[in-house]
């Protein structure tokens, strides 16, 4: 990876883990990693080790060209009618125009 001097490709893995753990059924209640470690990563970086957005803006079609995905860290439907109850963190991306990351959040989803 052109990455690997980065950090975040360690996040990244970590991340994929409490993720992985989570939709398992073994809830979250911080956000296990730092956000910012992201930044600077591509969306098929990303998608390499967390999979398909949960959410993404543009609404249904190819969340690959959306600018805006979110990852929700509990056992959640892919499907984007289903309601989001809260209570979990919420792992939000913001990528510029070639698709690398240049925000990242992760709050408490209410």
């Amino acid at each position: 990876s052109t990455h690997a001097a980065y950090p975040s490709v360690d996040a990244l893995e970590r991340i994929g883990e409490a993720l992985r753990a989570a939709r398992k059924g073994n809830a979250q209640t911080t956000c296990p990693f730092r956000p910012e470690d992201l930044v600077g990563l591509t969306k098929g970086e990303i998608e390499s080790a967390l999979g398909p957005p949960d959410y993404f803006s543009g609404g249904a079609g190819d969340y690959s060209a959306s600018p805006e995905w979110s990852y929700l860290f509990t056992e959640v439907s892919r499907d984007p009618s289903g309601s989001r109850g809260g209570g979990y963190p919420e792992l939000e991306l913001t990528f510029d125009g070639d698709g690398t990351v240049k925000q990242s959040s992760c709050s408490y989803a209410r």
